[in-house]
Protein backbone atom coordinates (compact mmCIF):
# COMPACT_ATOMS: atom_id res chain seq x y z
CA UNK A 1 0.00 0.00 0.00
CA UNK A 2 2.65 2.57 1.20
CA UNK A 3 4.51 1.50 -2.73
CA UNK A 4 0.92 2.02 -4.37
CA UNK A 5 0.84 5.88 -2.38
CA UNK A 6 4.29 7.00 -3.16
CA UNK A 7 3.20 5.94 -7.08
CA UNK A 8 0.38 7.65 -6.67
CA UNK A 9 1.95 11.10 -4.87
CA UNK A 10 5.22 11.06 -7.38
CA UNK A 11 2.49 11.42 -10.24
CA UNK A 12 0.61 14.02 -8.53
CA UNK A 13 4.05 16.00 -8.21
CA UNK A 14 5.23 14.80 -12.27
CA UNK A 15 2.13 16.30 -13.82
CA UNK A 16 2.70 19.63 -12.47
CA UNK A 17 6.73 19.42 -13.23
CA UNK A 18 5.93 18.29 -16.95
CA UNK A 19 3.30 21.30 -17.47
CA UNK A 20 6.13 24.00 -16.02
CA UNK A 21 9.00 21.89 -18.73
CA UNK A 22 6.63 22.12 -21.48
CA UNK A 23 5.77 26.05 -21.02
CA UNK A 24 8.91 26.22 -20.42
CA UNK A 25 9.54 24.59 -23.68
CA UNK A 26 8.02 27.06 -25.55
CA UNK A 27 6.78 27.07 -29.22
CA UNK A 28 9.25 24.03 -29.89
CA UNK A 29 7.15 21.50 -31.11
CA UNK A 30 7.44 17.87 -29.41
CA UNK A 31 7.85 14.56 -31.10
CA UNK A 32 5.17 13.13 -32.65
CA UNK A 33 5.34 9.93 -30.04
CA UNK A 34 4.87 12.43 -27.39
CA UNK A 35 1.91 14.09 -28.91
CA UNK A 36 -0.14 11.20 -29.54
CA UNK A 37 -0.99 10.89 -26.08
CA UNK A 38 -4.37 12.95 -25.62
CA UNK A 39 -3.81 13.85 -21.84
CA UNK A 40 -0.26 15.89 -22.79
CA UNK A 41 -1.86 17.36 -25.16
CA UNK A 42 -4.33 18.92 -23.21
CA UNK A 43 -2.22 19.43 -20.31
CA UNK A 44 -0.16 21.87 -23.22
CA UNK A 45 -3.03 23.70 -24.17
CA UNK A 46 -4.49 24.36 -20.45
CA UNK A 47 -0.97 25.52 -19.89
CA UNK A 48 -0.69 27.70 -22.92
CA UNK A 49 -3.77 29.62 -21.23
CA UNK A 50 -2.13 29.96 -18.14
CA UNK A 51 -0.91 33.58 -16.90
CA UNK A 52 2.91 33.16 -18.41
CA UNK A 53 3.48 35.64 -14.75
CA UNK A 54 2.13 33.02 -12.76
CA UNK A 55 3.32 30.23 -13.82
CA UNK A 56 7.20 32.43 -13.81
CA UNK A 57 6.55 32.45 -10.06
CA UNK A 58 8.73 30.14 -8.12
CA UNK A 59 7.81 31.22 -4.68
CA UNK A 60 4.13 31.31 -5.53
CA UNK A 61 4.23 27.83 -6.93
CA UNK A 62 6.51 26.70 -3.53
CA UNK A 63 3.45 28.26 -1.66
CA UNK A 64 0.78 26.44 -3.44
CA UNK A 65 2.38 23.31 -3.71
CA UNK A 66 3.15 23.50 0.61
CA UNK A 67 -0.74 24.17 0.95
CA UNK A 68 -1.78 21.50 -0.97
CA UNK A 69 0.38 19.14 1.26
CA UNK A 70 -0.70 20.91 4.35
CA UNK A 71 -4.44 20.22 2.87
CA UNK A 72 -3.86 16.86 2.40
CA UNK A 73 -2.07 16.22 6.11
CA UNK A 74 -5.07 17.80 7.51
CA UNK A 75 -7.53 15.44 5.88
CA UNK A 76 -5.75 12.64 7.04
CA UNK A 77 -5.89 14.46 10.83
CA UNK A 78 -9.19 14.48 10.18
CA UNK A 79 -9.41 10.76 9.35
CA UNK A 80 -7.09 10.09 12.22
CA UNK A 81 -9.39 11.63 14.77
CA UNK A 82 -12.61 10.76 13.21
CA UNK A 83 -11.34 6.90 13.37
CA UNK A 84 -9.99 7.40 17.34
CA UNK A 85 -13.17 9.07 17.82
CA UNK A 86 -15.22 5.44 16.72
CA UNK A 87 -12.92 3.54 19.13
CA UNK A 88 -10.24 2.43 15.98
CA UNK A 89 -6.83 2.18 17.19
CA UNK A 90 -5.26 3.70 13.93
CA UNK A 91 -1.59 5.09 13.54
CA UNK A 92 -1.80 8.90 11.98
CA UNK A 93 0.61 7.05 8.75
CA UNK A 94 -2.36 4.42 8.24
CA UNK A 95 -5.15 7.36 8.09
CA UNK A 96 -2.71 9.27 5.66
CA UNK A 97 -2.52 6.06 3.43
CA UNK A 98 -6.16 5.55 3.61
CA UNK A 99 -6.94 8.80 2.68
CA UNK A 100 -4.72 9.18 -0.49
CA UNK A 101 -6.28 5.37 -1.28
CA UNK A 102 -9.67 7.12 -1.48
CA UNK A 103 -8.69 9.89 -3.34
CA UNK A 104 -6.97 7.79 -5.99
Amino acid sequence: MAGLVTLILAVAIAIPGLALWLRHRGSEPLSPRIEKFGFIRSLIETVAQAPAKLLNDKWLLARVSACNALIFLADAGTLFACLHALGQNASFGTAYIALIMALS
